[in-house]
This record gives C-alpha cells, structure tokens and sequence, in this order.
C-alpha cells in the first residue's frame, strides 16, 4: 500500500493544499470551504506504464519548489505518518492510499 494522495487543511506554512503521489491513478480534487468538505475523483490512468523503473523501483515522486514553500514541512507531515499517530491530533487531513 502506498499514500497516493494527501489534502492538507493546515500544517505550518502548508494551507489548504493537496498532493498526488503517485501517477497509477488520475486524482481531482473539488474543496467546499463553506461547507467544509472535499470531495475526490479517482480515475484509473489509462498512460500508466508499469515497471519503468524496473521491477524494484514502482514509482519516482519530486517535490520541488523555491525555498520557504514547505518541502521540509511536507516531508515532516509524511515522515510523521509512517513512524507515529501524534500527527492525527493536531492536523487536519485527508489521505488516499492505493494498492
């Protein structure tokens, strides 16, 4: 299982954000503030191509961006998500795993 997706409502200097982590599947997001919800669309990406990397390496994720945006930030949010549960009390998020 992979995280495939992640929407952040607000960690640091991340607000209100998501991110796709995979390119198995085709993710759009539509964000009701008012009503304070997210809804996800999930399609199966028909330009997939399996096994590019070989068949030890599924999937090459970049983040990339100018310094200040929250790269480290993200990367902190994920690492959390792996090693404790602590991360679950004090932010707001929506995560989408796949096989």
């Amino acid at each position: 299982m992979k995280l495939a997706y992640l929407w952040i409502d607000k960690y640091i200097n991340l607000h209100n954000c998501g991110f796709t982590f995979t390119s198995i599947v085709n993710i759009k997001n539509t964000v009701d503030f008012k009503k304070r919800s997210i809804t996800l669309i999930i399609e199966s990406n028909e330009n997939y191509i399996s096994n590019l990397f070989g068949s030890n390496i599924t999937e090459i994720t970049a983040i990339v961006g100018a310094n200040g945006v929250g790269k480290s930030n993200l990367l902190g949010l994920v690492r959390q998500f792996v090693s404790t549960k602590s991360v679950y009390e004090t932010v707001r998020f929506v995560k989408y795993f796949c096989n």
